[in-house]
């Protein structure tokens, strides 16, 4: 064994742009190693420092910024309750770069990408929304083009930087797999998916099978989610 790695105490799998000219501050899972080897997890000091099981949201179906009157509730959604002022909807660590979607099979449509959970987006109801004032709170309306959003999926992403993927990244703290023709400011809950983040482990002895090790955590996640959200 390298004597380098030997002494090693941590382990960190970072996430690295192309070009990559060097180690990358955005790391995605880390792990204590002791007597060579080590379990890696998103939760770890040295990588996001939080497990995220404690996440919680919900959101409801309406289009305040409706102007005709004639767009259908489940054409918007907005992550507020309406029973709290209304208020955020959203328990979620702060100081990330959260992003919000509703995945359709055809693909995923981003909501808006904030770190302020209680606080508008900085495009209010969204391209698609009409002229009407929206909540001061997260969310977006599909008017113009019209997209209603029954049978959809609503996710909350963690988003790295810099983020240059049209898609939610693996780490999704919340997500609800199926948005339900609800009206009247009913809240749906979302689902905790913290326990399908990440996992893995590492065996530094040789260098090469922290790669493999590295992919296999990769490989693994992607069949634990069993989805393409």
């Amino acid at each position: 064994m390298d004597d380098a790695l030997g002494s090693a105490s941590t382990f960190v799998l970072t996430i690295e742009p192309d070009p990559d000219p060097g180690p990358s501050n955005t790391h995605l899972m880390g792990g204590d190693l002791a007597g060579g080897t080590g379990r890696l997890s998103v939760g770890h000091t040295a990588a996001l420092g939080d497990d995220f099981i404690g996440a919680s949201g919900s959101y409801i179906l309406a289009v305040p910024s409706d102007d005709t009157g004639s767009a259908a509730h489940s054409q918007g959604i907005w992550w507020l309750d309406p029973g709290a002022g209304p208020g955020p909807s959203l328990d979620l660590p702060a100081g990330w770069a959260y992003e919000r979607w509703v995945v359709r099979p055809s693909g995923p449509v981003s909501t808006s990408a904030v770190t302020a959970l209680d606080a508008a987006d900085s495009d209010a109801g969204g391209p698609a929304a009409g002229t009407n004032a929206t909540p001061p709170l997260p969310g977006q309306d599909f008017i113009d083009p019209a997209m209603v959003l029954i049978g959809y999926a609503a996710v909350i992403s963690i988003e790295p930087a810099p983020d240059n993927r049209p898609a939610p990244f693996t780490l999704k703290p919340l997500i609800d797999g199926n948005i339900e023709d609800a009206s009247g400011g009913v809240l749906q809950a979302m689902g905790n998916a913290a326990p399908d983040s990440p996992a893995g482990s590492a065996a530094p002895e040789p260098a090469t099978a922290l790669m493999l090790l590295a992919a296999v955590a990769a490989v693994t996640q992607r069949r634990r989610s069993g989805t393409t959200v």
